[in-house]
């Protein structure tokens, strides 16, 4: 229910992309450039309208392009009530335009149709 939580930011590489309460929200605009195979830094901001919450973070790349986020695909997950940070090592991908979905919860990790979810775009070149 993102009237008591919702994502506040989204940093992976040198893209960062805050919001306030929303469901699904998509990022068309908002691009990750990056290389094949790279390692980026990844941090998850929650926002919290009154008290914290474990925040339960995942991050999907759909790197064989079918417009669906597979468990395979997952590159990041993790539990925190504040920022959480890291790093995502990304797959051998081909150039072009890859979506990236992230995903935040309550009480579990949750399939990547959930509605707590920032759409992004990455540009990878080999």
């Amino acid at each position: 229910n993102y009237s008591y939580m919702y994502i506040k930011s989204v940093t992976i590489g040198n893209m960062t992309n805050a919001s306030s309460g929303s469901t699904y929200t998509y990022y068309p605009d908002k691009q990750v450039n990056t290389s094949s195979g790279a390692t980026l830094s990844v941090s998850f901001t929650p926002g919290f309208s009154y008290y914290r919450y474990y925040t339960y973070w995942q991050l999907w790349l759909d790197s064989d392009k079918d417009g669906a986020f597979s468990s395979s695909e997952r590159l990041a997950y993790g539990r925190k009530s504040s920022t959480i940070s890291g790093s995502i090592k990304l797959p051998s991908l081909n150039n072009g335009k890859y979506r990236i979905r992230v995903t935040m919860s309550y009480g579990s990790y949750v399939n990547p149709d959930h509605t707590l979810i920032q759409m992004l775009s990455s540009t990878t070149e080999r």
